[in-house]
């Protein structure tokens, strides 16, 4: 069996990441690390796009989000979002109304 000759540090850090991984598959419910650098032709990059950023509200009493989404949350089918469904949702229901009081179709263009 041939061995491969490796430095201490790389042979540490290599041990260090066994440790990390066993862990991990030990509790699988504690989240990772997000990754926040990458590796570019060799060199390991830092990208301050990829850092978490944790976007709090300044008054917690009057926010209505709430602070857990539980995974088990129902998934919603929603149809892909075309220009005529985002008209209708944003204008249908004032147009039907003028159109039902009789305004024209000139005020009711100056009314949107």
């Amino acid at each position: 069996m041939c061995r491969q000759k490796t430095c201490y540090q790389q042979s540490y850090e290599w041990l260090l990441a066994v440790h990390r991984s066993r862990r991990r598959a030990r509790y699988p419910w504690i989240p990772r690390e997000p990754a926040t650098s990458c590796v570019v032709n060799g060199l390991v990059k830092e990208i301050p796009e990829m850092r978490v950023e944790f976007v709090v509200p300044e008054n917690l009493e009057s926010c209505d989000l709430k602070p857990y989404v539980a995974w088990q949350a129902d998934v919603i089918h929603e149809p892909p979002l075309t220009s005529e469904g985002l008209f209708e949702q944003r204008y249908g229901d004032q147009i039907r109304r003028l159109h039902e009081e009789g305004k024209s179709r000139e005020m009711i263009l100056s009314e949107l």
